[in-house]
């Protein structure tokens, strides 16, 4: 008779309640618990020590295997750190421990971490945990001797390919990592102690062998020793999980593309946070704080921030813009390294633009012959005068279809990327296209952008999105963004003054209309998954008024939300939250963070949403309320 693991565990159990009945002390060897449980892979729930016995499980193997160079000790495994590699072409590491996993982890996806401990003294020498389908195809972290300083390093290598995701400089010998892949993507952590919450590393997508049936595996990899001076790795808590048992961690996880969970996910916390990048002018003029605002933001459990830089015109501006920047998303990558920061590139261009070169990399995006010049704000307009000067004198609407309008935006989109932005609105997209019925300037330009994001951007993917009133922008069933996003459209109640309800319908409001298709990402839906936001565009002059159109109550949207009462604002966060989720699920409320607000509070010009204090004394006191909105979101 064979015995499956449950049939031996019950059996296990019967035998135990029997001596514990006779008031008999009994243990059971953890070796007779090796031998039962040794011939079935891994699978997540709780689980034994693998290494608390005499051997491995049966189904381990070892590749390349020196049985002289590896140990059970005190409850760990230990493996001498010898010469070889796997990193690259070579592939002749020894004892490669290779770890079955079971299909219902492989299905529902797979969460492994394990703990290191090692003294290296020779560059490269590591001890790595590995998700693995062949020598040439895997996804490693682990410890390792890099620069002169332990660190915690990741990469990836297909068809012997190697790239470098991350390296993470620590101060120990000793680290805790972990694997988690689902989805078709692995992402990387670490923690330094059990009490410490974990650090993400990075992502990538699984390096799946082309045409194979390859099974993955766990694998335990030592290399790069030196054989002067041979060091054994300390192995111990290995730990196979399922995905969806650890789902305590929301999945952030993208590079290349991104799925509609990880896409969701990220809307659902996503946060209006104008002028974010922007220190000097949050400082000296907005009566903000931004170290107050990155504490706001990992606070509330923030991971989208958005508008975090931008121009309105004033195109001169831009290279001290993002000189400036650039600190301050380390700085929040640091604080949070899953942040999504958002930049805008709207619906105008100024003759400020003229002050900034083209440079070479522009025209040879486009295949154009080099040309020593400046932008040319005349180039970038409806040539019949549509628009032009629409918003100030000098400052227009540009049109797409122009080619210099399309090597401004390429451009624009660009030097975002390049300060680490991995999401950029678009404003009006519909306004810009008037001469394009069928968007092919927006495809065109587009998909250079994202060509661009490829290459330069932190996870190689570009998350965009623009104010759509038709709808979304769908050509050969293939949507231009990856999501949508519209300002709320609130109607006021006018029975009471200055309340202010959702409907499904009003105006041109997004409710239920979000179009779909095949995302930039490949997957299909119905409807896009949207944002709706508290938008700003400016005062009526009629403050208070019920006038109609889209203003609420004579107000845009955020000022009318700054001039109620602070219980009313918080209920009214509340309410739009479960009125969006319960009315249409592909969509969700951008919280408000920062935004300018055109009729003033009194003497506050600015809405912060952070709890007032000395570091922002003016803020409105949402943050709370933001926290515990999402915190009930599971």
């Amino acid at each position: 008779m064979v015995l499956n693991r449950k049939d031996w565990t019950r059996r296990i159990w019967l035998f135990d309640k029997e001596f514990i009945m006779k008031r008999k002390v009994i243990k059971f060897s953890v070796i007779v618990l090796m031998v039962l449980l040794g011939s079935v892979p891994m699978h997540g729930g709780e689980q034994k020590n693998p290494f608390a016995g005499e051997s491995l499980p049966n189904e381990w193997t070892w590749k390349r295997p020196n049985p002289e160079a590896w140990r059970l000790r005190d409850g760990g495994l230990e493996i001498k750190i010898e010469p070889g590699n796997m990193w690259g072409r070579k592939n002749d590491a020894k004892n490669v421990l290779l770890i079955p996993i079971a299909d219902d982890l492989r299905e529902s996806g797979t969460d492994v971490r394990v703990t290191y401990a090692n003294s290296p003294t020779r560059r490269w020498e590591q001890v790595d945990l590995v998700w693995y389908y062949r020598d040439s195809h895997m996804v490693k972290i682990g410890l390792e001797l890099e620069h002169g300083k332990n660190s915690v390093v990741m990469g990836r290598e297909e068809d012997d390919r190697t790239r470098t995701i991350k390296i993470v400089p620590i101060e120990t010998d000793e680290v805790t990592v972990r694997l988690k892949v689902t989805g078709g993507q692995v992402q990387g952590y670490y923690r330094l102690a059990p009490e410490d919450k974990w650090t993400k590393v990075g992502a990538c997508t699984e390096p799946r062998p082309t045409g194979s049936n390859d099974k993955p595996h766990v694998s335990i990899q030592c290399y790069q020793g030196d054989p002067q001076n041979p060091h054994w790795a300390r192995i111990t808590g290995l730990k196979v999980d399922s995905v969806i048992k650890a789902k305590a961690e929301r999945d952030y996880s993208f590079d290349g593309k991104i799925s509609r969970t990880v896409l969701e996910n990220y809307l659902s916390r996503a946060i209006t946070f104008a002028e974010l990048l922007n220190g000097e002018r949050i400082e000296k003029q907005l009566g903000g704080n931004t170290e107050d605002n990155i504490r706001m933001l990992t606070n509330v459990g923030a991971k989208f921030a958005g508008r975090a830089i931008y121009m309105w015109g004033g195109e001169s501006r831009l290279d001290g813009l993002l000189e400036r920047a650039r600190p301050i998303v380390k700085e929040i990558h640091t604080a949070d390294p899953d942040i999504v920061l958002q930049a805008a590139a709207f619906e105008i261009v100024s003759r400020q633009v003229e002050t900034l070169k083209v440079p070479k990399w522009v025209f040879d995006e486009f295949d154009l012959d080099f040309e020593n010049r400046n932008f040319d704000y005349e180039a970038m307009l409806y040539p019949d005068g549509h628009r032009v000067d629409h918003w100030r004198i000098g400052s227009s609407v540009p049109d797409m279809s122009r080619l210099e309008t399309r090597m401004w935006f390429f451009y624009l989109a660009a030097r975002y990327i390049d300060i680490g932005v991995e999401a950029i609105h678009f404003g009006q997209v519909e306004i810009m296209d008037d001469r394009d019925p069928d968007h092919h300037a927006w495809r065109d330009m587009m998909t250079r952008v994202r060509q661009y994001a490829a290459k330069k951007a932190r996870r190689h993917f570009l998350l965009t999105d623009a104010h759509v009133p038709s709808g979304g922008i769908v050509h050969d069933d293939r949507l231009l963004f990856d999501f949508h996003s519209f300002p709320l459209r609130i109607d006021e109640v006018v029975t009471e003054p200055q309340k202010g309800v959702l409907k499904v319908g009003y105006l041109d409001s997004i409710f239920t209309r979000s179009k779909g298709g095949i995302s930039p990402s490949g997957w299909r839906c119905d409807s896009l998954p949207y944002i709706v936001e508290l938008d700003n565009f400016g005062s009526s002059g009629k403050p208070g008024q019920n006038i109609g159109l889209h203003y609420i109550w004579g107000y845009d949207e955020i000022c009318w939300f700054a001039h109620q009462p602070a219980d009313y604002r918080n209920s009214w966060l509340r309410y739009a939250w479960e009125w969006i989720r319960r009315h249409d699920s592909n969509g969700y409320l951008q919280m408000p963070g920062s935004r300018t607000l055109a009729n003033p509070v009194g003497k506050k010009i600015w809405y912060w949403a952070n709890t007032p204090s000395r570091a922002i004394p003016t803020g409105f006191g949402q943050e709370e309320i933001i926290k515990a909105i999402w915190a009930k979101d599971k």
